[in-house]
């Protein structure tokens, strides 16, 4: 189902103050093919200061495929379990206004769509994460409660836990997806890529946590890398032996391939692109590669808890892959998170 209509888009990068369009051209010209600093979006920014958003997110997106977005309005300084979720929610009075689901138009398993991702049936991920890579996810129900809710208070502080899973706050962070899903649209000079992403059919977005397994493997030069095959992914509090894979950079001679830490400042979020965004950009957004290698502070832990939330297109969107197949996205997930790794499971038999 659509996004209720009662929930409008940010105003239009086209009308906002301190516009460069000059500066903005020049500048996403010299950031493709080039290394791009990771760089710190405020999420109030992507409203107050359009032009220096979309800037910000071309020369993060475009090389590495990924940014961080402030979850705490103006000041990143604040912990991560003080995250005040409740401050967008005062700011958008039509959703805060809702006093039930059939208000908002959708059903809650639009949101947390448990049987058509092909997650549920997988169990964890397949292909490079299985195995070596151990990555097992803990599904959401529906409404506010959750698979084990005395699973997650163990393992998230209360505040947090008390302010993420709640219904209004995970139909928020979908907002700010579609949201995010405008600004990139106009920072490309892009058709309409929450049109493309949304078709009026059950979405594919879940809100997640991740228990990553300590894993033994060396940060060695042929570490294998995997994408995420969502539209966006955004992680609360990643793992530190997740890192994200960053190209030689072509200025500099000596500049070789590595592996850097996914690490958001406090009170930040890290974006990850998926591939459905790079599809559906048409390959001008890169989907960010990652790795689970070894890193300090993972030594002793067993399993290290992370809450995520990820963007998905609609189930029926058409997704154009970089060869030119189109897949409809519920197939194109399974096919990356289930049925292809079965499919190769059976041919070794």
């Amino acid at each position: 189902m659509p996004f209720p209509k009662g929930l409008t888009s940010p105003p239009s990068p086209a009308s906002s103050r301190n516009s460069e369009p000059s500066s903005w051209v020049a500048n996403v010209a010299a950031s493709q093919g080039l290394n791009a600093k990771i760089t710190i979006v405020s999420f109030h920014g992507l409203f107050r200061n359009l032009a220096a958003a979309k800037l910000m997110m071309s020369q993060a997106c475009r090389h590495d495929g990924i940014f961080y977005l402030d979850m705490t309005g103006e000041d990143a300084r604040t912990p991560l379990d003080e995250l005040s979720i409740a401050k967008f929610l005062e700011n958008s009075k039509e959703l805060h206004a809702l006093s039930d689901v059939e208000k908002l138009g959708f059903e809650l398993d639009n949101i947390l769509p448990l049987g058509t991702t092909g997650y549920k049936a997988a169990g964890k991920f397949h292909g490079v994460l299985a195995g070596d890579y151990p990555l097992e996810e803990d599904w959401l129900i529906t409404g506010n409660a959750v698979d084990d809710p005395a699973h997650f208070r163990a393992h998230l502080p209360p505040p947090l836990f008390d302010k993420l899973f709640d219904f209004y706050a995970i139909a928020r962070f979908h907002f700010i997806g579609l949201s995010l899903l405008d600004h990139l649209a106009v920072a490309l000079s892009s058709k309409d890529l929450r049109a493309a992403h949304t078709d009026g059919h059950s979405n594919m977005s879940s809100f997640i946590l991740t228990k990553c397994i300590a894993t033994t493997q060396s940060p060695a030069d042929n570490v294998e890398a995997h994408t995420d095959p969502g539209t966006l992914l955004i992680l609360f509090n990643p793992p530190p032996s997740l890192h994200l894979f960053r190209p030689a950079d072509p200025r500099q001679p000596t500049s070789k391939p590595r592996y850097i830490p996914i690490s958001p400042p406090a009170g930040s979020a890290a974006v990850v692109v998926g591939d459905a965004l790079s599809f559906l950009s048409r390959g001008r957004l890169q989907a960010a590669r990652m790795a689970m290698v070894s890193a300090k502070g993972m030594d002793n832990v067993e399993e290290w808890h992370s809450v995520a939330y990820r963007l998905g297109p609609d189930e029926k969107a058409t997704l154009v892959d970089l060869k030119k197949v189109k897949w409809p996205a519920c197939d194109w997930h399974a096919a990356r998170m289930g049925v292809e790794a079965e499919a190769e499971a059976d041919e070794t038999l």
